[in-house]
């Protein structure tokens, strides 16, 4: 319905004069009155109290007279669930003013059990309504309803609350954003009354809501001002907040603020509400209904050091319902004008209700090639803003949309699943594909990156997106995040912006737990070694030998009934005699023998290199040695590689873990452990089923680090992918870490060479913003030619390659125009330019059809650069000559040594992993762009049996990264809302 015009008496009732009976008054023409108080010290202190129902109803009769001026009437759409007395209370208000004022309201009031997708689809109605021009759904809503689909579902451009994620992104990074929300904006035109100059004052901010505490903050930010925010974590609040000039309290807790919270002259602004029961005579009216007003402060306390204060009521609350208006005037002009970004609302994707672009705010723009002939850059939220306002399909609909069969999934809650390999269920997901396959198999790869990535998993991602827009089935394969870079420098790997693997917080976190497993398997071996390095040294043959039997379980004391015991011989040592014809029990190791090292997911420098077994029965296999990354170590290699469950035990036990004495190679299996290493990772052999922010399918598995590892997305999950697209000749689109140099050259030698599988067509990702670095501050068709050089380096494997240009929002259209043409001119083909970040799969559709195209000519087959059978010096020379650009290799006199005795044992046949820097196609991150004449030290070899691959080690390459001065972490928080959900907010 819609409402009548407001008077200027009902006017009054929202915004009334202050009673006698009150403690102060204001005088005429003023918003200010001072209120005499006693300091502690005795002395008369002077209180300003602000007065907010004077300056709303001043700005109030403003926007009455330029509403005036307006051809239409603007429209504000209220929408309320459910009959609460104070939510319909601060509806009539919010109606009557913007009545009073000549503005249209639109009041649709729905029931207490609503459905959420009712309430979603009136919002869209309104969304496209082009006569409504502000949209406020009120709070608070059932708990049935989900607060952050609700705000989603707005279109940012109507949204007068400002609670839309992109708003929320904008207010946090642009000083004047088109939308804040009304309580911030009513706090700073308070702070513009008292006209206190705020840039290099201190600010505290008691609060840290979206509707409050964190736009204020943000707010104050943009003013520059020192701010600080508490909340309810915090410690030495009230001592913090008296070191502050401008305190604003939004707590949410009745008169929690006293005196002591307080700096002698701060301008004081209480921003909460509480109606509290009284038997007072003042408060028994017909509008207080023997209910009072109180704020966050205790008012009388404030007062007496305070310079300025905002009272309850009649202080920032008038303000708030004023700022409704100004919100809504905003959303009307910017409708007018077109100031916004053209961000459509409520198109379908293939017809799915829960496939709708718009029901998380920001649908592809279909216009991509205006808005990058434009330069026009829509403004979106954050990764994790967007991520979290996207409401997910179920995944056993996705498995279904696969053909996979529920039974065969294990569920990890509604959006995430393990595909049971264990069970035989889906053991024909694991036939061998040929190279006649209908499946095409798609490997995404890019130029040499800057620090913080050129968004190939964006593009992947994105990709997958607009083949399901083409109606084209595909699946993408994407390695699980570490949180080593995960809180460190990078961020997550979740994707961005509008082409991103949803829930972002599992993807980033914890997952399905695999690298946990990985970490577990990994320690479990490095204990059982240590261990048995001082056992060795303690006991006797003899003694060793019985309690490795079960005859005795402890040196002096064994429990009764238990020292006789017959066990027999552990498996492992039955295979040890049989294969080396040895019946001695002992391994004869010291601790210069051990290889293995421990593992962990978190970057942490202090680990590099310790000492262990400083204890006191420990001293005597005391040694050095260090953490390397869970996610880059030879058992997230093993997981990785595997081709079944048989594989993954295979390869365990080719772990060389140690030698003995006499230089002999000890594996996993000789200490026994293969067995509980295997049990651990049963399940992280399992790929994990999630999907896009468009609902598309995606597997996760595997381990990043393509500089320290193989860094490729695991073989299973590829092959899976193909045999579920071979009925539909669908699209598997997997990523190799980092560029060409590094992830695709190890998934062609290492990765396929394990899997027997080729790819059709590999896509370069580059970004202007990666070619400005290489061009080193010279003309940027000089930067092309790094992009050129790895479309070169992936063709040299004899597969068709496309290069894929990333939009970013500091693109210029004269860059994009140069790097198109520089490219056709280095390489006989334009670059396709997406924006998978901007639009999702609507910004890689171009690259759909290139890709199609591509694989359609492609002959499913590569040719390796060098053989297995070569020697190590020939192979390595090779990937120094035809995929760096060197001259020829150098090797250390420790890495001969180690080669003559990986030789001598035969493992000289193996492909090679090389680790080095990722920002240089050399092995000095300082030789940028397409270095020449120079040399590629090798300064060490480790030998992974198990991964089957030897690891060259480049220059100075570290296996354990550190932690930077500014980590991500340090963004990382948890939010509560008013009904104790939990929510992860800051991840990138």
């Amino acid at each position: 319905m819609t409402v009548g015009a407001a008077s200027r008496r009902q006017l009054a009732g929202v915004f009334p004069l202050v009673r006698r009976r009150t403690r102060w008054f204001f005088s005429k023409g003023s918003d200010l009155d001072i209120f005499k108080g006693r300091g502690k010290e005795g002395r008369r202190r002077n209180c300003t109290m602000v007065d907010g129902r004077s300056i709303a109803r001043r700005m109030i009769e403003d926007f009455k007279e330029e509403v005036k001026t307006f051809e239409e009437r603007p429209c504000l759409c209220i929408i309320q669930v459910g009959d609460r007395k104070d939510s319909s209370m601060y509806v009539r208000n919010k109606c009557i003013a913007a009545e009073y004022i000549g503005m249209e309201t639109l009041y649709i009031k729905l029931p207490v059990d609503v459905d959420e997708s009712h309430l979603i689809s009136e919002i869209k109605k309104r969304n496209l309504d082009p006569a409504v021009h502000g949209i406020i759904v009120q709070q608070p809503t059932p708990s049935s309803i989900s607060v952050a689909n609700i705000e989603a579902a707005i279109d940012p451009r109507k949204d007068v609350d400002a609670f839309h994620p992109s708003n929320q992104g904008l207010l946090m990074s642009q000083p004047n954003p088109p939308l804040v929300p009304c309580t911030a904006l009513a706090v700073m035109r308070i702070l513009d009354e008292v006209g206190l100059p705020l840039e290099g004052k201190r600010a505290v901010v008691m609060g840290r809501s979206k509707i409050a505490g964190a736009p204020i903050a943000a707010l104050l930010r943009h003013r520059n001002m020192t701010v600080t925010v508490c909340h309810s974590k915090s410690q030495n609040t009230p001592e913090i907040a008296r070191s502050a000039d401008v305190l604003v309290v939004a707590i949410g807790q009745c008169e929690l603020v006293d005196e002591t919270y307080v700096k002698p002259g701060a301008v004081v602004v209480d921003v909460g509400i509480h109606l509290k029961k009284t038997s007072d005579r003042r408060f028994m009216n017909s509008r207080m209904d023997g209910f009072q007003a109180l704020g966050d402060t205790k008012q009388t306390e404030i007062q007496k050091l305070a310079s300025h204060l905002t009272p309850v009521p009649g202080g920032v609350g008038p303000l708030t319902v004023a700022m409704v208006l100004h919100n809504t005037i905003q959303c009307y002009k910017d409708h007018n004008t077109e100031k916004l970004s053209e961000i459509s609302s409520g198109t379908e994707v293939n017809g799915s209700e829960d496939r709708i672009a718009g029901a998380y705010g920001w649908p592809g723009n279909k216009e991509m090639p205006r808005m990058v002939a434009e330069g026009r850059y829509p403004e979106i939220g954050s990764d994790s803003q967007i991520n979290l306002a996207y409401k997910p399909r179920d995944v056993q609909d996705i498995a279904g949309d696969l053909g996979i069969d529920k039974k065969h999934i294990r569920l990890y809650g509604n959006h995430m699943a393990k595909i049971g390999l264990n069970t035989g269920a889906n053991a024909s997901l694991l036939h061998t594909l040929g190279n006649n396959r209908k499946s095409k198999y798609v490997a995404v790869s890019g130029m040499t990156p800057t620090k913080f990535g050129e968004g190939k998993t964006t593009t992947l991602l994105g990709l997958c997106q607009a083949f399901a827009r083409k109606e084209i089935m595909s699946i993408g394969a994407i390695r699980q995040p570490s949180q080593g870079p995960t809180f460190g420098l990078k961020g997550g790997a979740a994707g961005g912006g509008m082409s991103q693997v949803a829930p972002i917080t599992d993807m980033n976190l914890h997952l399905t737990g695999d690298i946990h497993a990985v970490m577990a398997a990994n320690n479990l071996l490095a204990a059982q070694i240590d261990a048995r390095v001082l056992h060795e040294k303690k006991l006797s043959d003899a003694l060793l030998e019985k309690h490795l039997l079960g005859i005795e379980t402890k040196e002096d004391d064994p429990p009764p009934g238990y020292g006789s015991q017959q066990l027999g011989p552990p498996a492992h040592m039955l295979r040890r005699i049989d294969r080396l014809g040895d019946a001695t029990s002992a391994l004869r190791l010291s601790v210069k023998d051990v290889l293995w090292r421990r593992v962990l997911d978190t970057n942490d420098r202090m680990l590099r290199e310790i000492v262990i077994g400083a204890g006191l029965r420990e001293q005597k296999a005391k040694r050095t040695t260090g953490f390397d990354m869970a996610a880059a170590s030879e058992v997230m290699a093993i997981v990785s590689l595997s081709t079944s469950m048989e594989d993954l035990y295979k390869r365990l036990n080719n772990i060389l873990a140690a030698t003995d004495t006499n230089g002999r190679f000890l594996t996993a299996d000789d200490f026994g452990a293969v067995g509980a290493m295997a049990a651990l990772l049963k399940d992280a052999i399992e790929p994990t089923l999630m999907q896009t922010l468009e609902g598309s399918p995606v597997l996760v598995h595997g381990g990043p680090f393509a500089n320290i590892a193989h860094g490729n997305s695991s073989i299973i999950a590829d092959m899976i992918g193909l045999s579920l697209m071979e009925d539909h000749e669908g699209y598997v689109i997997t990523e190799g870490g980092f560029g060409s140099d590094m992830g695709l050259e190890k998934f062609f030698h290492i990765k396929c060479n394990a899997s027997g599988l080729s790819p059709d067509c590999v896509v370069i990702v580059g970004t202007v913003k990666a070619i400005r670095h290489h061009a080193q501050g010279g003309p940027l068709k000089e930067g092309c030619l790094n992009l050129a050089k790895h479309l070169d380096i992936a063709r040299k494997f004899g597969v068709p390659a496309i290069a894929a240009i990333n939009v970013h929002g500091s693109d210029s259209t004269d860059e994009l125009d140069v790097v198109s043409r520089t490219m056709e001119e280095l390489t006989g083909f334009p670059p396709i330019i997406t924006s998978p970040y901007f639009e999702g799969g609507e910004g890689c559709m171009a690259l759909a059809e290139a890709v199609e195209d591509a694989c359609q000519a492609s002959s499913g087959s590569h040719m390796p650069l060098y053989k297995t059978s070569d020697s190590f010096y020939k192979k390595m020379d090779t990937i120094a000559r035809e995929v760096y650009g060197a001259d020829g290799i150098e090797i250390t006199d420790t890495a001969r040594e180690k080669l003559a005795i990986f030789g001598g044992a035969g493992y000289d046949h193996l492909p090679i992993c090389v680790a080095k820097t990722q920002y240089s196609l050399s092995h000095d991150p300082h030789l940028l762009n397409v270095p020449s004449g120079f040399t590629v030290p090798v300064r060490n070899l480790t030998l992974s049996g198990g991964a089957g691959f030897i690891c060259a080690y480049l220059g100075d390459i570290q296996t354990m990264p550190g932690l930077p001065v500014r980590p991500a972490l340090m963004d990382v928080d948890v939010d509560i809302d008013a009904r104790g959900e939990v929510s992860v907010i800051g991840l990138r």
